[in-house]
């Protein structure tokens, strides 16, 4: 189990088999109740480096305010600069300490 903290919130990051939404199979989901992101397992690493990546975004979304401001062009393009390295970075770190813990 790993966390993550954005902008003061803690997040815990799970690769779970089997997630859902509303009883509904999902890749993954941000459950901003109890601060869990969830990440289906049993696909590529590619293919959940990218479901982490599109989850890390709605935590990012949520921790900095952006889910209550109109999300048009020029406010996605300020969210994209100032964020998206911060994203990618996370991404790359929870991927790799994933890939460490499965070596041992």
């Amino acid at each position: 189990m790993q966390t993550i903290k954005i902008n003061g919130l803690i997040f815990t990051i799970l690769f779970n088999s089997k997630v859902e939404i509303d009883g509904v199979d999902v890749l993954g989901k941000t459950d901003f109740i109890t601060m869990q992101i969830y990440i289906r397992k049993n696909t590529p690493i590619e293919h959940q480096r990218k479901i982490l990546m599109h989850e890390l975004t709605h935590a990012y979304i949520y921790s900095y305010g952006f889910d209550y401001v109109e999300l048009n062009t020029e406010t996605m393009c300020e969210f994209v600069a100032n964020y998206s390295d911060a994203i990618i970075r996370d991404t790359n770190k929870i991927m790799e300490e994933k890939q460490d813990a499965n070596r041992t």
